[in-house]
């Protein structure tokens, strides 16, 4: 079995292994970056500055029996009720009617509409407490909107109350009025007497615990953030979509690559071909640069089917090796013997009547079942490959070559001069 000086079994799914196929895509993940930034920076430029202002307020408990006859339950707030009210078209008006008062001059029905969509009540869950927060693209009219809104609130609810106050106070009024024309002075009195009580209930619905104060700063984001988040997002989206073009890339551009086809893979460097050819017999067994050593009948060098980039690599490996071998110890047959010999005999016949293994070069002009028996009668095949080689002609090669009984595989990726 041959060695490798790039072992598949070590071609795991590393973090690392993952964002080096990213980086050497690392043009793609630039180009996403400056997009980016430059969305970001004009999404953030096409909107408006916002400002926020918030009011704080209080919630009281609603009396609903002034004599002080209710339930525990009655006194407590429903803060989410509360909220739904705040926010209803009824508070609005109001609010908007006294802004107007106050000179903004803007429509009734334009103003209400403008505060129910500008500013948003929120109620804080097991407490009495309402935020009024309004957003707007003015710093002054954010903090009039929560103010108005917030105060019209608490007078609306004041108001409830005193309705209240009053409906009781009318019910005890016409109690003792019955009661003196029956002459029942002891509940006469004990009528006057909780109309009195009524009459002292609080009508005051809450209290603001901060007004909202004009903001000086805006609460959207700026520009510089904007840009960093695009920038982000960007990268991100780069880095995925460097990964995919990695990942469906037609050709075989890398060594790990060329690892996932399941084949020992030899890194051959064309700058160092003179000590990259020995590791490479030493590879197929032949660690003394004598291919009879390897035990082989020969050693085939054969193209990646109708793929040029594969089949211009052949005679310079060829060239390279043979360099390496003893003549003494091994024959050599380049590519236009090859097909004058098999012209004339068969691969099994040609290599069983040599007395010494044979380095032979095969070509394009070659048919493939004569190529892969070539292959199979000589032990041992190379496959040289580069950067530019197709993967589908490379895995329809293989799946032939791997129905070979005896010839083991051996790719040999060979870089494009200028990248070493």
């Amino acid at each position: 079995m041959m060695e490798s000086s790039a072992d598949p079994k070590n071609a795991t799914v590393s973090l690392r292994a993952q964002l080096s196929r990213v980086w050497r895509h690392s043009w793609i993940v630039a180009l996403c970056l400056v997009l980016g930034v430059g969305a970001g920076f004009a999404y953030a430029k096409s909107q408006p500055q916002k400002f926020s202002a918030k009011a704080t307020v209080v919630v009281y408990p609603l009396v609903t029996d002034p004599n002080g006859t209710a339930s525990a339950n009655s006194l407590k707030v429903d803060i989410a009720t509360e909220a739904r009210i705040a926010s209803s078209a009824q508070v609005a008006t109001r609010a908007a009617v006294a802004l107007r008062t106050r000179g903004v001059d803007v429509p009734e029905a334009d103003l209400v509409k403008k505060i129910q969509s500008q500013v948003k009540v929120t109620g804080t869950s097991q407490t009495s407490v309402l935020d009024f927060e309004a957003s707007s693209p003015n710093a002054e009219r954010a903090a009039q909107y929560a103010n108005a809104l917030s105060e019209a609130y608490l007078q609306v609810r004041k108001e409830s109350v005193q309705s209240l106050v009053d409906e009781r106070v009318k019910q005890l009024d016409s109690q003792a009025s019955a009661a003196a024309k029956a002459q029942e002075t002891e509940e006469a009195q004990k009528a006057s007497a909780q109309k009195a009580q009524v009459q002292l209930t609080a009508t005051t619905g809450g209290r603001i615990v901060s007004s909202a104060s004009i903001p000086s700063k805006p609460s959207s984001l700026g520009r510089v953030p904007l840009a960093i988040a695009g920038g982000v997002l960007g990268l991100l989206l780069g880095a995925v979509l460097a990964y995919a073009f990695d990942r469906v890339n037609p050709r075989v551009r890398f060594v790990d690559r060329a690892l996932e086809f399941g084949v020992p893979v030899f890194e051959f460097r064309a700058q160092r071909a003179e000590r990259d050819a020995q590791l490479l017999l030493r590879a197929v067994g032949a660690a003394d640069s004598r291919l009879s050593s390897s035990g082989l009948a020969g050693l085939a060098i054969m193209p990646v089917s109708e793929d040029a980039p594969s089949a211009a690599l052949v005679p310079r490996l060829f060239t390279w090796v043979r360099r390496e071998l003893d003549g003494s110890y091994a024959r050599f047959a380049d590519a236009d013997l090859s097909r004058e010999v098999f012209e004339q005999v068969s691969p099994e016949e040609f290599l069983s009547a040599q007395p010494m293994p044979v380095l032979l070069e095969l070509d394009e002009n070659l048919l493939l079942p004569l190529s892969l028996r070539v292959a199979d009668a000589a032990g041992a095949v190379l496959v040289p490959i580069s950067r530019r080689t197709s993967r589908a002609k490379l895995r329809e090669l293989l799946s032939q070559l791997r129905t070979l009984q005896r010839a083991d595989i051996l790719l040999v990726f060979i870089p494009d001069e200028r990248k070493g």
